[in-house]
């Protein structure tokens, strides 16, 4: 089983247990005490903070692709994160409305969410396409990068949470959804080109 085979089986049972988690509230006291916790973060971090999630928008994507082909110079990786950043928002969008998970509360944050968003929270669509725009990339850049790009993934997560915008579970179920449509992407695109080392 290669690296991304590996990725896909690990993020896919992830979310699968997340969204049970999420769907069930199973750990509602301590996601609710995460939430609040990361949302009471000094407000001097709130415009650091806001440009970090707004890096994983659909038009800012287009821009990550665009520079993927630019450095690597072939299709393979960019064409991976395309299919990955696609599946990835179609699959959060479809798993909102499913789960129907409700954004946290101004009640529960303790005062108004600092980027309110409208719809459902689980999963986080900015993390997941986060995570399926970076998972790709992971196969082609030097080891020494691929800390800094799992950071680049885990602080656009923590990012949505301190906006009030998303609950800790659904940023994780996020990350974990996108992991799973960018690991999918690269076992799929390394079938049809070996030039994605997998």
């Amino acid at each position: 089983m290669s690296t991304a085979q590996r990725a896909l089986v690990v993020s896919t049972a992830s979310f699968a247990a997340l969204t049970v988690l999420a769907a069930t509230d199973w750990v509602a006291g301590t996601d609710r005490r995460l939430t609040t916790w990361i949302f009471g973060w000094p407000e001097s971090w709130h415009g650091a903070m806001r440009t970090t999630w707004r890096l994983a928008t659909r038009r800012v994507a287009l821009v990550w692709i665009g520079l993927a082909l630019l450095v690597w110079r072939k299709a393979q990786p960019a064409v991976a994160m395309v299919a990955a950043a696609l599946a990835s928002w179609g699959l959060a969008l479809l798993t909102k409305q499913l789960v129907g998970r409700s954004r946290p509360s101004a009640a529960l944050l303790g005062g108004a969410a600092r980027d309110p968003l409208a719809g459902h929270g689980y999963p986080s669509a900015h993390a997941a396409l986060a995570a399926a725009l970076i998972v790709p990339v992971l196969f082609v850049v030097p080891r020494a990068w691929r800390p800094l790009l799992l950071a680049a993934v885990a602080l656009v997560a923590v990012s949505r949470v301190y906006s009030g915008g998303q609950f800790a579970l659904d940023s994780l179920g996020g990350v974990a959804l996108g992991a799973m449509c960018g690991s999918g992407a690269v076992v799929v695109f390394s079938k049809v080109s070996p030039r994605i080392d997998t």
